[in-house]
């Protein structure tokens, strides 16, 4: 991916004033990197590697003697350290004279999808006289979806829409029928909807009647779950197709009941920031 992004980054680079940008990993702490560089899955590699883009020149990689001679074909030049010091100079000859570079770092953690470089590497890397600085928009140009990814997640969208959809003609069903229904139940109707339709998640969805709809992150369970009542229903449900595909995630609001005018207020609220382009989907 770097080869065919490397145009794009380095002009990036240059616009921003940045001298290159530093890659670093240790047992997979960095997910970006292999991604970066095209290794996702390939390579045992147990000990510190680094990965330098220039503003201009061509990338290298360095890591440990010990994984030299196992690592994968880049297309990059690769060199090795054996030693603390070793590392330190070679970091140091990588370098060159750059001043400003970017690493997975965020000042103060403001952003921790970022921030995948621990303090020492940082030390490390300013002992070597050199500032840091956030490579959050550079990350950004390798975060494109391929068109399998876009597809896979317009079919588990599509999946979340029938199951909100079963969902509601569920609640409607019992609602006519007098039949009691929990916030549990709910969940696992909602659960093997998804399963049905091929799609996986690493959590139920989040469903809640009445008083615990203002809790975003609120779970039932088989022996803690509020009966259905006149009120709020919310419904937070998202999905993937696959682990190495996007998830698609959508929270939807209902009433059972005449509303409240504070229920309204805030239903109101909310429609009129969509109508002035104030929330984003």
């Amino acid at each position: 991916m770097l080869k065919a992004k490397l145009g794009e980054v380095q002009a990036f680079l240059q616009e921003s004033k940045l001298d290159g940008w530093l890659l670093f990993d240790f047992r997979g702490m960095n997910p970006f990197i292999k991604r970066i560089i095209n290794l996702e899955g390939k390579g045992l590699l147990t000990r510190r590697w680094f990965v330098w883009i220039p503003a201009q020149g061509e990338p290298s990689i360095t890591v440990h003697a010990i994984e030299h001679g196992s690592f994968p074909e880049t297309g990059f030049a690769t060199s090795s350290y054996s030693s603390r010091d070793d590392l330190k100079e070679k970091l140091r000859q990588t370098l060159g004279s750059a001043k400003r570079i970017a690493m997975e770092y965020s000042p103060e953690n403001n952003n921790p999808y970022v921030s995948k470089i621990d303090g020492g590497t940082i030390e490390l890397v300013q002992k070597l006289g050199l500032e840091i600085a956030s490579s959050g928009d550079l990350l950004q140009l390798f975060l494109e979806w391929t068109d399998a990814q876009l597809e896979n997640h317009r079919k588990a969208s599509q999946a979340l829409t029938e199951t909100k959809d079963a969902a509601l003609s569920l609640i409607r069903e019992r609602v006519s029928s007098q039949q009691a229904l929990t916030e549990y139940e709910l969940q696992s109707y909602m659960c093997r909807q998804m399963e049905q339709r091929g799609m996986i998640y690493d959590h139920a969805p989040i469903v809640c009647f009445g008083r615990t709809s203002n809790d975003p992150h609120y779970t039932p369970s088989e022996t803690h779950s509020n009966l259905l009542e006149p009120g709020a229903i919310l419904m937070d449900l998202f999905c993937q197709t696959s682990k190495n595909d996007p998830f698609a995630d959508i929270t939807w609001m209902a009433h059972l009941g005449t509303p409240s005018s504070e229920f309204l207020r805030a239903f109101d609220r909310v429609t009129d920031q969509f109508s002035l382009g104030l929330v984003q989907t």
